[in-house]
């Protein structure tokens, strides 16, 4: 096992052979097990850890998967694509430069979401790249209609001075925007002001039930 390896080489040979497969089954019996499983549209940013994008594209079951890199992680990206078998019209490979402009890669997203006729159920994982880049790709998932963000999860080890990735597990974040109401609760004030009082009625309703406490003090 990895604890038992001789050296760092030994370390990479036993985790590229015999763990990265058995992580990388369980990620796609995940989303076998999963009927939410099946998406329009995934975005995946990409940083320099390569498993990262991989897991997203095993998790999430899309007909397009966007890559999102930077001039230093093209590669990566390219090779992720690769690897999940994705052909030409399958994976797009969208560079943002450095990565550290977040207005950039919002507005990418954006772009390419209403490019593909705004689809209502897309996921963007925001794990890899630059903090700035999952920045602005999680508030395109909290914003934009139909979009929600994930995030690929590991616990790591270190062996002989090599870092191994283990118990992958690719998790759902929940938008505080809808946690906490904030949208729902502003469409319900335009309606109230806007003399719809049946409608707004229901929807401050909701957001009772599903809050917890009086949405309008």
């Amino acid at each position: 096992d990895l604890a038992g390896a001789a050296d760092r080489l030994a370390v990479q040979d036993f985790y590229s052979q015999h763990v990265l497969p058995v992580e990388r089954e369980g990620v796609w019996r995940a989303r076998l097990a999963d009927q939410a499983g099946t998406v329009d549209l995934l975005f995946v940013t990409v940083g320099r850890q390569a498993d990262t994008p991989i897991n997203a594209g095993l998790r999430w079951a899309a007909p397009l998967v966007v890559f999102l890199c930077t001039d230093d992680t093209k590669r990566i990206a390219i090779d992720a694509a690769a690897k999940l078998g994705l052909g030409a019209g399958q994976a797009r490979i969208e560079s943002v430069g450095s990565g550290e402009d977040a207005i950039e890669l919002y507005r990418k997203i954006y772009e390419v979401w209403r490019a593909e006729k705004e689809p209502t159920n897309t996921v963007v994982d925001v794990t890899g790249g630059y903090k700035t880049m999952s920045a602005a790709a999680g508030a395109a998932a909290f914003v934009v209609p139909g979009m929600r963000a994930s995030y690929v999860r590991t616990r790591q080890e270190r062996y002989h001075d090599q870092l191994v990735w283990l118990d992958t597990e690719v998790r759902t974040l929940q938008s505080p925007l809808t946690v906490f109401g904030e949208i729902r609760r502003e469409t319900a004030s335009e309606l109230l002001k806007g003399g719809h009082f049946a409608e707004a009625e229901r929807l401050y309703a909701d957001l009772w039930r599903e809050v917890g406490h009086r949405p309008d003090s």
